[in-house]
């Protein structure tokens, strides 16, 4: 069933978890904002930011993109001041390991050490990059280069020749999911499906006009189609609808092991559904 997890919101965009507290954007005023999982009130964890996008969390602070002033900021979870990680950043693209803060600018793939105030790394250079997914040694990242179309590609975490694993056949790749074994994209039109080192065609899993943002678990992929609903596709299986969201549907999913979770911005909320 569709719940409203926090209403009223101004326009919430980015959204990440943990395994107590969600946490998500909030652009029109500016903050970083929380919520545990289990209910209660919003807080806020950061504010006077610009127009804060993306945002994702590791166990001691949370990180976000900037998309008025191009930075990527963090603060610890328990609040505080927030630090600046990088800039020069694209607010569509980041990512998290144990070290590193992965991010894109115009035309790179970089990352920064995530205490900040060191150098950013360059990784791979990209034409339109948009989402980045760091998993185990590889950074996985969408780009539309131009004559090719939405694309995927992998490079090494310590940077290397970006190997292109597939394009599909929309407009923008907006959305990108990584599991163990594949690759989701989704480029407004279709949602594809790559293994993870590429090597054969893609697979179009859905033909879905509006389908911007898409999430995977080892089960199933998730995404937001045709902007009224939210589809589920358990892997090897037949999509179907999840529930109707018509103007709740997602901006950005975040997950756990039973529910997702997403911002909703025409809708000024926050919402979730059992997978």
């Amino acid at each position: 069933m569709l719940e409203t997890v926090a209403d009223n919101q101004l326009q919430p965009r980015g959204i990440a978890n943990d395994a107590t507290t969600l946490y998500w954007t909030s652009e029109a005023d500016n903050t970083i904002l929380t919520m545990p999982i289990a209910g209660g009130a919003v807080m806020t964890l950061a504010s006077d930011q610009h127009d804060p996008y993306l945002v994702a969390v590791d166990a001691t602070r949370a990180y976000w993109t900037n998309a008025g002033d191009g930075t990527i900021m963090s603060v610890p979870l328990a609040g505080g001041t927030p630090v600046l990680v990088a800039s020069s950043a694209g607010s569509g693209g980041l990512s998290l390991d144990d070290t590193y803060v992965y991010y894109h600018t115009s035309t790179k793939i970089m990352k920064v050490a995530k205490a900040g105030g060191a150098p950013s790394l360059e990784l791979a250079t990209a034409s339109y990059p948009e989402r980045i997914v760091v998993r185990g040694p590889w950074v996985y990242f969408t780009a539309a280069p131009l004559g090719v179309g939405p694309s995927v590609y992998r490079v090494p975490t310590t940077g290397g020749t970006p190997t292109l694993l597939g394009t599909s056949a929309g407009s923008i790749p907006m959305g990108l999911a990584v599991t163990s074994t594949s690759v989701f994209w989704a480029d407004g039109d279709y949602v594809s499906m790559v293994p993870l080192a590429g090597g054969v065609p893609p697979v179009t899993i859905a033909e879905d006009f509006g389908a911007w943002r898409v999430t995977a678990d080892e089960t199933a992929v998730y995404w937001g189609g045709a902007l009224t609903k939210i589809k589920k596709r358990p892997h090897g299986g037949v999509a179907s609808t999840l529930v109707a969201c018509a103007s709740a549907c997602p901006m950005e999913f975040a997950q756990d092991a039973t529910m997702l979770y997403w911002t909703s911005y025409n809708a000024s909320s926050v919402m979730k559904v059992s997978k």
